[in-house]
């Protein structure tokens, strides 16, 4: 008995965003990054060919549970393997891309002159933290 659980690149996408942004240790990014160089190296053959978890040094725990979250297809499960896929790679690799983007540092901003125009008083404590966000290494 299989499933058609047709999900959108969107649901795809988004929910890979929300797992890369609860990331703290990185390592699910680079769990998708795995798993999307690793089915761009081997498209599938038939319709139970897919990845196990030691191909991509992932643990099989984190791939049920990105199962759970839409991002990835289980292709066959039998006692001894279980295949995954991902649902939409294309969504995933944007998602991973677009991801990068956020974390890049911004460009130098302008601090404006009237930062703490609506703090009255505590001159000392606005200097401090102007000589902080001014500093070159704050």
């Amino acid at each position: 008995m299989s499933l058609d659980l047709s999900t959108s690149s969107q649901q795809v996408y988004n929910a890979a965003l929300v797992i890369l942004t609860n990331d703290t240790d990185g390592g699910k990014e680079r769990l998708l990054y795995e798993i999307v160089t690793w089915e761009d190296a081997h498209p599938p053959q038939n319709e139970y060919e897919g990845f196990e978890w030691y191909n991509v040094h992932g643990d099989a725990r984190t791939l049920n549970s990105l199962v759970t979250r839409g991002l990835l297809n289980i292709q066959m499960k039998s006692n001894k393997y279980c295949t995954y896929r991902t649902v939409d790679r294309e969504a995933v690799k944007r998602a991973l891309t677009d991801y990068k983007g956020l974390l890049k540092p911004p460009e130098d901003e302008e601090i404006p002159a009237d930062l703490f125009r609506l703090v009255v008083g505590h001159e000392e404590k606005k200097e401090i933290i102007m000589r902080g966000i001014n500093s070159s290494t704050p």
